[in-house]
């Protein structure tokens, strides 16, 4: 695979810091203008799990709409994690990402306007080239 030269890769640990205070969630895709995929279902009720564990922190939902549906996928997957349980105030909607570089990013943007410390990504199986494929100037130390 061709890789650009000023690409770099990191991982998340697959255990969140001991107090975080959100979670990034990409979504794989929507199987329509109401329903994520099964994927994304996991990625969500994953990312619940956690929030169960950690009630004070935030999701990020990430991605817009990249499949032309009319609505951003993360707008789906809110609709969704609230019906699981996560308060409206606990969903942040991050609808402006069409890829996973751009989720990431994005998702950084809000940690750092948000204040957010201690940051993790909920996960089941990302492909290697695709999660967490931020410059090191845009990642910031609790993603390293």
């Amino acid at each position: 695979m061709f890789r650009l030269p000023f690409e770099k890769y990191w991982i998340i640990p697959d255990y969140p810091p001991s107090q975080p205070d959100c979670f990034v969630i990409p979504s794989y895709a929507l199987k329509d203008r109401t329903t994520p995929t099964k994927p994304t279902i996991a990625q969500i009720e994953l990312a619940f799990e956690w929030w169960q564990r950690f009630p004070g922190a935030a999701l990020i939902m990430c991605t817009g709409d990249n499949q032309w549906l009319g609505l951003s996928n993360a707008s789906v997957m809110a609709d969704y994690a609230s019906g699981l349980g996560v308060p409206r105030e606990k969903l942040i909607e991050e609808d402006q990402s069409t890829n996973t570089y751009q989720n990431l990013y994005n998702a950084q943007e809000i940690i750092q306007q948000r204040g957010f410390r201690s940051q993790s990504a909920s996960s089941h199986c990302v492909a290697p080239d695709s999660l967490l494929m931020i410059q090191p100037s845009q990642v910031s130390p609790g993603l390293m």
